[in-house]
Formats: structure tokens, sequence, C-alpha cells
């Protein structure tokens, strides 16, 4: 089964119909529905997407949000998570929430989907990372 780590970036723009990745990232998700793909997020990106929306006015409750959460496994960030990504945080400067994310894909062995080309390239040293039309491309030519 394929493994991937989907950043808060491409959930935000399939929960925001104004959102320039809007369409493609609900491809994305349609395509995986007919996939055997597990998704392994940190809780964080619960709460990034949450907040990301709520300052949208795009939610009013996280009831409906949570729903849509279901399907993917959401690691706890714990202590034990945090002894395990910290030897990752050294290697990079960036915003904690992407280390979080990317330490996540580097320790389940995942790709990594995002549209923030900044993030993508300070981590594509250390983890498979996509776009998700890129990542849906590279699936279709196996």
């Amino acid at each position: 089964m394929k493994l991937l780590t989907i950043d808060s970036s491409v959930f935000v723009a399939v929960f925001d119909s104004l959102d320039i990745f809007h369409q493609q990232s609900k491809d994305f998700f349609d395509y995986l529905a007919n996939s055997k793909v597990r998704v392994v997020l940190p809780i964080l990106v619960l709460f990034e997407v949450s907040n990301a929306l709520a300052r949208k006015k795009k939610i009013e409750d996280p009831a409906w949000l949570l729903g849509e959460f279901e399907k993917f496994e959401l690691l706890d960030m714990d202590t034990e998570f945090l002894k395990s990504a910290f030897p990752f945080f050294r290697l990079l400067s960036i915003k904690t929430g992407d280390a979080v994310i990317a330490a996540t894909s580097v320790l389940y062995d995942t790709k990594l989907i995002t549209w923030d080309r900044t993030f993508r390239d300070a981590v594509k040293k250390y983890v498979s990372v996509f776009t998700p039309p890129d990542y849906v491309e590279h699936m279709n030519q196996k």
C-alpha cells in the first residue's frame, strides 16, 4: 500500500472553492478515493486546516471538518514523536508546522504532497515531495 503525508495547503485548497488550487486539489482527492493509499498525518494538520478555514470564514463548526478527516490516520504529537522528529528539525530552518509535517513523512517513509514551493524546495533532499497533479502523473506512469 502506498503511503502519503499531505500538507495543510492541499486540504485548505480543496475546502476553499475560491482557492487557486481548488480544482486540482479536488481532482487529487478524487484520484486518492479510487486508489489503495494510506494517508498519515500529524494531528497538527487538522489544527492548521481548521484555523485557515475559520480565518477565511469557510467553516463555523469543526464537527464537519473532523468528519472529513476520519478516513486518514491522525498521529498524536507526544513526547515520543518529538524525540523521533527532533534530529530532523535540526536539519532544516522552516516553520514548525512544516517541520512536523516533513518529519512525519521521513519517520513514516511516505511521499509528501504540498502546494508550497518553498516547503518542497526545503525538504526535497530528505523526502519524495510532489504537488498533487505531479503525484497523480507519477503514479499514472507506473
